[in-house]
């Protein structure tokens, strides 16, 4: 199973807010998604 946690989230997006290519509030709310979407995931696989 992979794994991208929040820490790695930020820096990824946090380049694309250097370049531009994101603003901070869209990067902000898009690793907090991934965040959540992870947590969701680990979850179910790990009550089945």
């Amino acid at each position: 199973m992979a794994a991208l946690t929040k820490e790695k989230a930020e820096k990824a997006l946090g380049e694309l807010v250097d370049e531009g290519q994101f603003s901070a509030t869209e990067a902000k709310e898009t690793t907090d998604k991934i965040a959540e979407d992870g947590k969701r995931e680990f979850e179910s696989a790990t009550n089945q």
